[in-house]
């Protein structure tokens, strides 16, 4: 019967995601990794069959550990950070639940992934680019838990992706989030992780005279504001 075949491929997906995560745990090799990340990938395609709320958070588990991983070679960085953004998109258009536990676990598989020495400047724009998205989505807050995970990856992009002039657009795009994280963070929540993101993008001799004066402006809101709020002209200005 149909229903009897959805409960054995139902039952055959749960074997397989098993197996995967015990693979994810064993993985040595830099083949072993990419064998396991790319499987996961495969099962965030558009096209494959319809994932269940555990699955999805299995999926994002396990990236974070293959994130993690100091056998991870840049290819299989990259399914990874293709993998979170094809989830992302199917937790937007499913108007799936509890959307910030899926936004949590992938924060953190993207905190995990940013702090692998195999990642490089065009995984760091793509890290950047669905922390961005996350950040600006109206239906997740920007707690405790949140806030530490956000901060923590964007301070390890900003103290690895190349202190360069290719790369100033990037900085400022850095500065803007922390600007948007300052005005929608919770008011019980200690900005004081955001000050190690700025210290490391004032650190970099390419930045420009309007992002700096950004970057003294929102530190001087942190010190003087309580968290959460900001200056009628600072909110205007974003």
């Amino acid at each position: 019967s149909l229903r009897g075949a959805v409960q054995r491929a139902s039952g055959e997906r749960a074997g397989e995601m098993s197996r995967l995560a015990a693979a994810t745990r064993a993985a040595r090799t830099a083949a072993e990794v990419e064998a396991v990340v790319r499987r996961l990938y495969e099962f965030t395609t558009p096209g494959s069959p319809q994932l269940a709320r555990q699955e999805r958070l299995d999926i994002l588990f396990m990236m974070q550990g293959a994130a993690a991983n100091e056998a991870l070679v840049a290819p299989s960085a990259r399914l990874i950070i293709d993998a979170v953004r094809n989830l992302l998109r199917e937790v937007a258009e499913r108007d799936v639940n509890p959307v910030m536990m899926y936004f949590g676990m992938a924060a953190e598989a993207l905190a995990s992934l940013s702090g692998n020495q195999v990642v490089c400047s065009h995984e760091f724009e793509g890290i950047f680019e669905l922390l961005s998205s996350m950040c600006l989505d109206e239906r997740i807050w920007l707690d405790a838990y949140m806030f530490r995970i956000f901060m923590t990856t964007l301070r390890r992009i900003a103290s690895q992706v190349p202190c360069s002039a290719g790369h100033v657009t990037f900085f400022d795009q850095i500065v803007d989030l922390c600007v948007h994280a300052h005005l929608e963070v919770l008011d019980t929540v200690d900005e004081s992780a955001m000050f190690q993101v700025l210290n490391t993008v004032a650190g970099c001799g390419f930045i420009g005279e309007a992002t700096l004066r950004r970057l003294v402006r929102l530190i001087r809101d942190i010190c003087m504001q309580p968290a959460g709020e900001a200056p009628p002209e600072e909110a205007a200005m974003v």
